[in-house]
């Protein structure tokens, strides 16, 4: 005896309206294993809505697990998720643009900066003391601000091949 959508939709504990859309699918609601998959599968994937909870009150220093505790629900979830797939493509996009600098590459180059620094002042010593002997305070200055002058140029040397690095990494 065929049975109304209805009575289906009753006997299945949803509205008459989602066996009407489930028939628009080409489900055949008159099959109950079949109906009973196809409405297991509409409850898998609710639409997502605005959530009641906001999820930008989070507190900034939260533990990743704090967040995730936080979570209530699917729809909470994939707006977090939404919201992180966010942040990273722009921090992608701001390395590809050379705005942003790993910590590492920073701390990589600050070492090699002060490498640089050092051999250049124990040389500055060694150079420079046998040059001022005996010279006036005058002409000490003159030798040292040349010396410095040199120095300087040598940090900058390396200052520069630093950013020009980064510049080459951004257009890779």
């Amino acid at each position: 005896m065929p049975r109304s959508q209805r009575q289906i939709g009753e006997q299945h504990g949803v509205s008459k309206d989602v066996i009407k859309r489930l028939k628009q699918k080409g489900v055949n609601i008159y099959d109950d294993q079949e109906c009973k998959i196809a409405l297991d599968r509409l409850q898998k994937r609710p639409s997502l809505k605005p959530s009641e909870k906001k999820l930008d009150s989070l507190p900034s220093d939260a533990s990743i697990e704090d967040q995730v505790d936080e979570i209530d629900g699917y729809d909470a979830a994939r707006i977090l998720k939404i919201k992180q797939d966010i942040i990273n493509g722009h921090i992608k996009n701001q390395r590809q643009l050379g705005l942003l600098i790993p910590i590492q590459e920073v701390k990589e180059t600050f070492l090699k900066l002060g490498s640089v620094m050092d051999s250049i002042f124990k040389n500055f010593a060694k150079e420079t003391a046998p040059k001022v002997t005996g010279l006036t305070t005058a002409e000490t200055e003159k030798i040292i601000y040349t010396e410095l002058g040199a120095c300087s140029l040598l940090i900058k040397d390396s200052e520069n091949e630093f950013w020009e690095n980064q510049e080459n990494k951004g257009l890779e």
